[in-house]
Order: structure tokens, then sequence, then C-alpha cells
């Protein structure tokens, strides 16, 4: 069944600069991208290219831009419950239990509902038993876990990823990998995932959206033709990587990137 964008992120046309050292340098240049309901869409692209920058203006976030960045019709202005974001480190805060990160957001649920949505959300990551632990008696796979959650936990229709993965391991990040692909199917969520890793990125997405160096523009939009569960070692997945090898590093320049 196809769903209209109006049920979707659209953005269209949209530029974005910042002022450094009273100079306008532009980020994000004519960018745009439409994202249907329940897709799982990668970002890919160099350091300082404006990703980054475009997950938080979908976020709401960040608001000084021109053009339109839209949800299900409506222009984004401002942070929404409808949108979920997990950061690359995981931000909780460190004298608050498990659950009482996790539940911090709940600010207009009762105390049995907090309590019934926390016990949901630790079952969905694989944290049962954790409840009482605190951040720092929990490895990085673990931390992320609760902080996507805690981005769950208001039942968010989008959920935006910024790198989350990208300070764990290898095999944890594979197991992460994973474990988002099935929270992704039980919660029927739009998910936009913004990685460094081209794998990665074929792995989990739909489609893989190229940012080209800064000014960051939409170098190419890639659908991810392969069936689930994904060999990486397969014919396919290979010549999908071969693609976006070519396209990420063809005719690039050594240019010096701010990180945005």
């Amino acid at each position: 069944m196809n769903v209209p964008i109006e049920s979707g992120i659209s953005i269209k046309d949209l530029n974005k600069k910042f002022t450094i050292d009273k100079k306008q340098v532009s980020i994000l240049e004519n960018i745009n991208i439409d994202i249907k309901q329940g897709e799982f869409v990668s970002i890919i692209g160099s350091s300082g290219c404006g990703k980054s920058t475009l997950l938080r203006i979908i976020a709401g976030l960040d608001n000084d831009y021109e053009g339109t960045a839209e949800m299900d019709g409506q222009k984004i202005l401002k942070p929404s419950l409808k949108r979920g974001v997990v950061f690359q480190e995981h931000r909780l805060f460190p004298w608050l239990t498990v659950s009482e990160n996790i539940s911090f957001g709940l600010k207009n649920k009762s105390r049995d509902e907090k309590k019934d949505i926390v016990k949901q959300h630790l079952e969905l990551v694989g944290l049962n038993g954790f409840e009482k632990a605190y951040p720092g008696q929990l490895s990085g796979g673990m931390s992320q876990r609760v902080s996507i959650a805690r981005a769950l936990a208001n039942d968010p229709e989008v959920l935006l990823m910024d790198e989350p993965f990208g300070a764990l391991d290898a095999l944890t990040r594979i197991q992460m990998q994973e474990e988002c692909l099935k929270i992704w199917n039980k919660k029927n969520l739009t998910i936009i995932f913004v990685t460094h890793d081209i794998d990665e990125a074929i792995y989990l997405g739909d489609k893989i959206v190229i940012i080209s160096q800064r000014p960051g523009k939409v170098k190419k939009i890639v659908p991810i033709d392969v069936g689930r569960p994904r060999d990486r070692n397969s014919h396919d997945f290979s010549e999908i990587r071969k693609l976006i090898y070519k396209e990420f590093f063809s005719n690039q320049k050594e240019v010096f990137n701010y990180t945005i």
C-alpha cells in the first residue's frame, strides 16, 4: 500500500548557514528528502557535512534555516513528543536509576502508568532486572539501550538516531543493530539513522541518503532492494557497498570541515 508523503517527513529546498568568525558559512544547501511513514532511512556523509544539523532541524531543535521541514504536512517549529532522539552519547542522568531515567520525560503520567511504561520498555530493550541500576554500573551498549528506551517511552512516531552506536565495540554494535531492527518492526516506527559506517547503513536502511562534503547536499539516494535479514557477505550487499563507495568518494576534494 502506498503511504501519502503527508504521513511522513518532507524536507524541501532546505538551506542552513552558521555565522563563524563573523562570516556566513553554508552548512546545508538545497536539501530535498521525502521519508514515508514506517521507513528506515540511513544518512551517511563525512564529518562536518551537516548530518547532525539536519537531524536537529527534523527534531525541532533548530528552526533558523531557509526552506521547509514538515511532518505529516505540518511545519516543524519546535520539539515534539512525536519525535524521539537518541544521540551518540547516551546522555543519561548519572544520579538517576535506569527506571528514573526512562520515566524522566513522562510528566503527565500517574505513578502506576510510569511504572507500566518503564516495565514495557525495559522488556523491549532487553534490560529486565536493571531497573535500580545507575548509569555508572552499565556497559556502553546497556547505556544506549536505556537511552533508546527513554526516547521510546513517550511513544513517538519518529525516532531520530545520531550515530548511536559509534562509540561501541564491533560486536556490541552488531548486536545493537539487530535490537534496533526488532524495535523498528515491533513499534512500527519511522527511523532516521545517521552513521559513518557504510555497512551499517546498508544493513539497516530501506534507503540511504548520501550527503556530500560541506556544504552538505544530497548527492544520491540509494534504495536498498534487498530482503531482510540481510547477509553482509552476499553478492547483492557487496554490489550496493561498491555503488555507495563509488558515489561517496568520486571527485571528492580535500577540504577543511567544521564539525557540526
